[in-house]
């Protein structure tokens, strides 16, 4: 499977783009599960995407961060730590 993560946002247009997103990968890989979370700001979160996919029977799941910089703490530090705890 694969989540897709970015920051969130209170703008729910915005939140939406991320799960346009993940239509659009699913429907160029039909047997692959894609799920969109944020970190922050809407749902749903993280863990909630990992839960879901584990939950789905999802054995091996690629977390795939769309953030404007690979280099800040939240893709460095943050993420990792989330996926960590999940």
């Amino acid at each position: 499977g694969v989540l897709l993560m970015d920051h969130g946002s209170k703008k729910e247009k915005s939140n939406a783009r991320l799960q346009a997103m993940a239509n659009l990968y699913q429907l160029t890989k039909p047997t692959i599960i894609v799920l969109a979370a944020h970190m922050e700001i809407g749902t749903p979160s993280i863990h909630d995407g990992l839960t879901a996919l584990k939950y789905m029977g999802v054995d091996e799941i690629i977390c795939h961060p769309f953030f404007l910089s690979a280099d800040g703490r939240h893709v460095k530090e943050d993420i990792p730590r989330i996926i960590g705890e999940a």
